[in-house]
Formats: C-alpha cells, sequence, structure tokens
C-alpha cells in the first residue's frame, strides 16, 4: 500500500525546535510491505501547500495521514479540502494532539475518513493492513484501538484507546522525518555548550498528573511506561553514529518519574563511552521527582541544564491549576540542582484563568528569587480537550480553541484582563528576570542564536 503523510505548510513555522517525530514513529512500526513517503511543508515552505498536490499526482497514494495541533490546524483544513476535491477517493486519516483533544469531534474540525485517539503506532498500522484487503467492515474496524470513524447511520464511533508496553516500540525512522534537512536549515533544541547538530529522544510515556491545561494524558495515558534501555542506548550510538548527533534531547513529558529507570539510562549512556557528547530534558521533569544521586549522574552522563516547571508562584494559581507541585519543594530542588553542578532553566505560565495580578505578581517575584538561571514566562491556551478548555467553552469565555498560533502567541486574557494587558504582563516578567542578574542576561544572550531570540522577541507585544 503507498502512504503518503503530510506535514502542512505553516506560515512562519519555526524550524529551531520541532519536526515531525510522530511520523517517524509510524512509519518505523508499519506492518513490512508498505511504501512509505513524508511531504514535509515545514522544509518546502517556500514552494506552499499546492505543492502537496503535485506529490500526490506523483505518488498516488491510497491513504494519506496527517497530523494535527493546534498551530497547523488551519493549514491541514485547507490540505484536506484541496484532497477531497481532487482526489475523491483517496482515504484520509488524521492522527496528534488534537484529534486526541477533539475526540469525536474531530470529523466536524477537518473533513477525513478515520481518526485517531492516543498513541498510533499500533491501530495505525492494523488500519493499513485492513485497508489494504479493501474496504472494511463495521466488525473489523472496532477492534483498532483509539479509532474514530463514522458510522452507517451518519453518527460517529469512538473505539477506546490502549496504552500498551513500550518493549516491542521500534524507534523513530529519522530518514523519514529528513533529520538532517531540518538540522541544514537550523533545527537545533534545549541548550547545550558544544553541540552542533541536536535531535530529539523519546524514553518513556504517559503522564499521572492532572494539570487541568494540559492534554498529554489523553495521548500518552496516565501510567508511565519506560522503552527498554537497551533500546534508548541503540538510539542514542545509531543517532550519533549515522547522523553525527552530540547533543541528545530526551523530549519525554516524565523522563525521570521513574527514578530508577532514569538512572540506569544514564548509566547506559556512560556505558556508550561516547566522546563530545552533550543530553538534555527541554520539555522538563517534574521537580519532585529528582534525588540526589539521579542529579549527579546525569551531570556525569552530558546533562548541562535542568527544566523544570513550576507553572506559577502563587499557592491560588496551582490549586486552579491542580498542578500538584509544592511551591516549597520546587525551591529545594532549585537548590540541589545547583549543588550538583547543574544550571536551571524555569517555565513559568501567566494569564490562567482566575488569575489576578496579585497572582501573576508573585509568579515574577518567585522566579526572581530563587536561583533559576533562565526562564520563560508563556501565557496560557485553552487546548482542546483539556478540562480548562471544557470549563471556559462552557462559561462561554471561549468559542473554540486558538488555530494557526505557536506556543509563545497570546490567543486568551482571564477576565480583567486583555490580550494587549497581557503580553505587556509577560514582557514585564521578562523583563524583571534577566534584569534582576547580570548573569541571566549574560546566559539569555550566550545559549540563544540571534535567529531564535529574534523569533520569540517579535511575539512579545
Amino acid at each position: 500500500m503507498r502512504i503518503l503523510f503530510i506535514w502542512p505548510a505553516v506560515e512562519n513555522a519555526e524550524l529551531g525546535n520541532f519536526l515531525p517525530l510522530g511520523f517517524g514513529y509510524l512509519a518505523a512500526n508499519l506492518p513490512k510491505g508498505h511504501e512509505v513517503r513524508l511531504w514535509d511543508g515545514v522544509l518546502a515552505r517556500d514552494r506552499g501547500n499546492e505543492a502537496v498536490i503535485e506529490e500526490i499526482r506523483r505518488f498516488q497514494p491510497e491513504l494519506i495521514g496527517l497530523s494535527l495541533w493546534h498551530f497547523n490546524m488551519k493549514a491541514a483544513r485547507e490540505v484536506v479540502r484541496q484532497v477531497r476535491q481532487r482526489f475523491p477517493a483517496t482515504v484520509l486519516a488524521a492522527g496528534g494532539p488534537s484529534v486526541s483533544g477533539y475526540g469525536a469531534k474531530t470529523f466536524a474540525a477537518a473533513d477525513v475518513d478515520y481518526a485517531f485517539v492516543g498513541e498510533g503506532e499500533k491501530s495505525f498500522g492494523q488500519l493499513v493492513e485492513l485497508l489494504a484487503r479493501g474496504k472494511p467492515d463495521s466488525d473489523a474496524l472496532r477492534q483498532v484501538d483509539g479509532l474514530i470513524r463514522r458510522t452507517a447511520d451518519g453518527g460517529v464511533a469512538c473505539n477506546p484507546p490502549r496504552w500498551g508496553s513500550l518493549d516491542e516500540l521500534s524507534y523513530c525512522d529519522y530518514d523519514l522525518v529528513n533529520l538532517n534537512g531540518y538540522l541544514a536549515n537550523g533545527y537545533r533544541y534545549g541548550i547545550h555548550s558544544q553541540a552542533k547538530r541536536t535531535a530529539p529522544i523519546l524514553t518513556t510515556r504517559g503522564c499521572p498528573y492532572g494539570c487541568e491545561y494540559c492534554g498529554a494524558r489523553h495521548v500518552t495515558g496516565r501510567t508511565v511506561r519506560t522503552r527498554p534501555v537497551e533500546s534508548v542506548a541503540a538510539e542514542i550510538k545509531h543517532l550519533h553514529e549515522r547522523f553525527q548527533i552530540d547533543g541528545f534531547n530526551i523530549v519525554d513529558d516524565n523522563f525521570t518519574f521513574h527514578l530508577d529507570y532514569a538512572k540506569q539510562v544514564c548509566r547506559a549512556i556512560q556505558g556508550l563511552g561516547l566522546k563530545g557528547v552533550s543530553f538534555c530534558s527541554p520539555n522538563g521533569v517534574r521537580a519532585e521527582r529528582l534525588d540526589e544521586e539521579l542529579l549527579h549522574l546525569m551531570k556525569q552522563a552530558g546533562w548541562e541544564w535542568l527544566f523544570i516547571a513550576p507553572e506559577s508562584g502563587s499557592e491560588r494559581t496551582l490549586a486552579n491549576m491542580r498542578k500538584g507541585v509544592s511551591l516549597r519543594v520546587v525551591e529545594e530542588k532549585v537548590k540541589m540542582i545547583k549543588a550538583a553542578g547543574l544550571r536551571v532553566f524555569g517555565f513559568f505560565m501567566i494569564g490562567y484563568p482566575g488569575e489576578t495580578r496579585a497572582d501573576i505578581r508573585k509568579t515574577i517575584h518567585f522566579a526572581c528569587r530563587n536561583d533559576f538561571d533562565l526562564a520563560v514566562f508563556t501565557c496560557f491556551q485553552p487546548l482542546a480537550g483539556t478540562p480548562a478548555y471544557e470549563k471556559l467553552l462552557r462559561d462561554g469565555e471561549i468559542a473554540g480553541p486558538p488555530e494557526g498560533l505557536d506556543y509563545f502567541e497570546v490567543s486568551y486574557a482571564p477576565k480583567g484582563f486583555t490580550i494587549a494587558q497581557l503580553k505587556l504582563w509577560r514582557f514585564w516578567a521578562l523583563l524583571s528576570f534577566y534584569l534582576s542578574s547580570p548573569g541571566r542576561l549574560i546566559r539569555a544572550v550566550t545559549n540563544y542564536s540571534p535567529a531564535r531570540a529574534f523569533h520569540f522577541l517579535r511575539k512579545l507585544l
């Protein structure tokens, strides 16, 4: 079967820290005997989405797969419209975080034939095998975990997702996602003092926490599952030898949740004996899931920075978020991280529903008075399917999720604020933090390229 994955072109897309990793996992875990290509509109952005039509004419795929995120939803919807118009017989399937957020409402957001909630590697392969044998019947489709499909009576049926073991999961096909192409166009994630070429790695999946602004558990489930340490080590070795990667980013949501597992990974990294490499966890780790032994092992394995996400310095806001974190514990762990010889990056969020100016001031004060080396202040975005989004939708504060925006843009302001005022508060937070210490300002200048700094700064106001 011929399968074409499409990563839509997005206007002003940033190539610095994101690539279509999910397609690489789908391709690597497909049953044998299928021909797979990826059309990447972000890398081909000078050509626009019209170029994907040319690729479809050349390749003549029997199945097209799209990954839907809030930032590419508008572009994906336009691709679907064009495919429906010009290639009506082609089957369209969608996955990605927005599908897991929309659930049964996915077909109202994008006119596809099938969609997947949760992890898709096994389920997508099952659908491909069914389609390869002809049009599947309802009984067969009911066996595909996480599949959303239309029913004969015009309704929508949603199979519950299942989050299984990661023991048999093959790691990403980095050739398919064109890692070299992204690196040549400026891809560089995490903070690495010496690394020239960086790449992402997943070692665990799942999140047991109840943060109401986050939809991660809808995608990867609540149970934190781990890949075999040997597989992780093999992937690192493959990336180093095949792509000359010297900066590795573990992009898990909860890399340190199982302390013993994280320690095993660190020991396995040291056992590889790679020279001149560094590691980072730029998506953040839970501060409370750290101890002195793990921090020292991370330092020895090549970590230079720890990213943690207190999100707020207001206990009231944290309670509203259901973040489940203690500011006192965060303060203790920041000191522990620094004692281990690592630097600390803090993620903070302002503009959460119900937040006041006093809450924002507490967040700024908390960030400034603790020993964070760098910090970023983003504004809350109501992402589809999250509890915070559903409440705002019910209360009539929003009409739908943000579309076409990246994580640094502002789409919502709580009652008592305008979006323009919230942007000024974010600017004031950044100014207060970086002017509170000359070292912080110097580190910001030295750790970010002019291009990435400009991309961020132009969105501040």
